[in-house]
Parts: structure tokens; C-alpha cells; sequence
């Protein structure tokens, strides 16, 4: 099977535009012979979403807009796209944060996230219910896929042998000194992998920080290496607001290494072919290089996604230092 990483920029509450960036890219990985096309976490409402998600109406365009794509994808290409689905429990959050399979004009089948995430940055549970269901496989075109979640990944990270404390994380309330402690009960991988997968598939919206992309590629090289089977992961990329997001969407062979890794700080395509589990050099940037390109895309997104009618010029005040050099010189590659 031919599987498409779609690593693309949404806005924020821009349905019919994160639309056209779904069905472009999805027509693209149709032209190059894709079979699936995956997209990262949310990618129809842009992340994070916030108080739109207390908008009953802004959730009926939501659902509008998914069917849209369903409708108009190309034929024959099923498509993985996040989204947030009203909760069918009568108790708990009105909604849940789902990866969505459509598939022939429709929603084929949908899993929740079942970890949310509520620290640092996130603040999901406000909005949220996690998976009411144990994880389950979906089964596409008989190819078997732990389709998860962005935070469902994140809890496994004893089981890879992580015996420090990200800069954010699920464990980074750990004190000083002591082992990684999990903020969750439940760990996804293994309940999926349990199962018999053939493929793990991650859909996320997972914001940059220094030492992250590192901290991802061992996360999921460790899940893949754990139950022997490759390991697709589509992120975010992009800026909105005071939030950036890397990309660095990958494709891990069994053996946990990487067989394909996208651009950092762009939207990129690949088609990858499941039967390709070459392994390709795929060198991290530095830390330097990759906070640089963090901030240039950070200052270019908020003046880009607020619009011309906020933004149309710049200004700089330089008092002559080195902090004021960096932020010309930022300010000037941004814009």
C-alpha cells in the first residue's frame, strides 16, 4: 500500500480554508499513486481550537466541512483526518478528539483520543471526554492500523527505555532525581500492539521545543522496535499564535529507524510505499539552527494568519544591542 504523509499548515478556525488544504494535498497524493492520505491531529479546525469548540455552530461547519472533503476527495484515496466528532455518550464532554477514516464519500470509521492532555501548553480536558472504548484496530483495504491519538504515544515512554524527564511531557512533573513517572493509567501502544497491528499510524498536533524532534524520533523508533512493526507519524506545522509547530512527520521501519522524515518548519508530501523499509539517513538540525527556524516561522505565521486587514507593516525598534540585531534580522527573514 501506498500511504501519503501530509504534513500541512491550518489556521485556526478556518474551515474552508484547512479544507482546501486537505483536499489539495489529498489531490496531489492521488497524482503520485497514494492509496491513503494522512493528516495531522485537528487538522480541519487548526490546533488548538479553544472556545470555538463552545460554538455550536462553529462544530455544525466542523461537521460540514468534513463531509466536504469526504465528498470531494479524490476517488479511491481514503483519507485519515482529525477532527473534533460530538461525544455519542450521554455523559461526559460534548466532544471527543477523533482521527476520522473517510473513505468512499463518507466517514468509514473514527477513533478518539483516549489521553488528554492538560499541562504546560494544553488544555484538552477542558474540552474533551477521552475514548470511552478499549483501542481498537481499523482495518483499511485489509491492511491492519493502530491509528492513535498525539498524546496516546506519549505515555510509553518507559517501555523505550526513557529514563529522563522531557521538557514537556506527560512525565514532566517528575522530581528531581526520580524515575519518569506516567501522568496515565491507560498506555495506547501497548493496547494496540496487543492486538496484532500492522501498521501504527499517529496523527498529531505536537508543538515545537528545543530537544523535541529527538525526544519524537526515540518515542517512536521505541514503539515500532516494541511490537515489530512500522511506525507512521504525521504532525502539525505552523504557527498560531504564541504555539509552533515542527512537523517532522516520519516513517520508522520495525527495527526503529528512519526510513523517511519531512522538511522541518514547512509543509511537505511523501508517498511512501509500505513494501519500502530501507532505512535513509535523516539527520536531526541542531538546536540553534532549529530555535532560529522555530522563530522566523513563528513571527511569519501570526502576521500571515492575522491578515492584511491587522498586518500590513512591521515595526522594528533596534536599540542597537544584540538582542535587537537578532529580532531585525528575524523580523527581516520572516517578512
Amino acid at each position: 500500500m501506498r500511504i501519503a504523509l501530509c504534513q500541512i499548515n491550518p489556521t485556526v478556525g478556518d474551515l474552508a480554508g484547512n479544507a482546501d488544504l486537505v483536499l489539495d494535498a489529498a489531490r496531489r497524493a492521488a497524482e503520485a499513486g497514494a492509496d491513503l492520505a494522512v493528516f495531522p491531529e485537528l487538522a480541519l479546525v487548526g490546533y488548538p481550537p479553544q472556545d470555538l469548540l463552545d460554538r455550536p455552530a462553529f462544530l455544525d461547519e466542523a461537521d460540514a466541512a468534513l463531509l466536504h472533503v469526504a465528498q470531494n476527495a479524490p476517488a479511491g484515496l481514503g483519507l485519515v483526518v482529525g477532527a473534533p466528532r460530538r461525544n455519542p455518550s450521554a455523559t461526559g464532554k460534548r466532544l471527543v478528539n477523533a482521527a476520522c477514516l473517510l473513505d468512499g464519500g463518507r466517514v468509514a470509521d473514527e477513533v478518539a483520543k483516549a489521553l488528554l492532555p492538560t499541562y504546560d501548553v494544553f488544555d484538552e480536558n477542558r474540552y474533551f471526554e477521552p475514548a470511552a472504548e478499549a483501542r481498537r484496530v481499523v482495518t483499511f483495504r485489509g491492511l491492519r492500523l493502530g491509528l492513535h491519538v498525539c498524546e496516546d504515544l506519549w505515555n510509553n515512554l518507559e517501555e523505550v527505555g526513557a529514563a529522563h524527564e522531557p521538557e514537556t511531557g506527560p512525565i514532566a512533573d517528575s522530581q528531581a532525581g526520580e524515575q519518569p513517572r506516567r501522568l496515565y493509567a491507560a498506555n495506547p501502544i501497548d493496547e494496540l500492539g496487543a492486538l496484532g497491528v500492522d501498521l501504527f499510524v499517529n496523527v498529531s498536533a505536537s508543538p515545537f521545543a528545543a530537544g523535541k524532534p529527538a525526544e519524537r524520533r526515540r518515542l517512536v523508533a521505541g514503539a515500532a522496535r516494541e511490537w515489530g512493526v512500522p511506525f507512521v507519524y504525521v504532525n502539525q506545522v505552523g504557527a498560531n499564535t504564541e504555539l509552533v509547530f515542527d512537523g517532522d512527520s516520519q516513517v520508522q521501519n520495525a527495527a526503529g529507524e528512519t526510513v523517511w522524515r519531512a522538511r522541518d518548519f514547512e509543509a511537505d508530501l511523501f508517498v511512501w510505499d509500505t513494501e519500502d523499509l530501507v532505512p535513509r539517513p535523516a539527520p536531526l538540525q541542531g538546536e540553534i539552527e532549529s530555535v532560529h527556524d522555530a522563530l522566523v516561522l513563528g513571527v511569519r505565521d501570526y502576521v500571515r494568519k492575522t491578515g492584511p486587514a491587522v498586518f500590513n507593516t512591521a515595526l522594528v525598534g533596534l536599540s542597537g544591542g544584540i538582542d535587537s540585531a537578532l529580532t531585525c534580522a528575524i523580523a527581516v527573514e520572516a517578512l
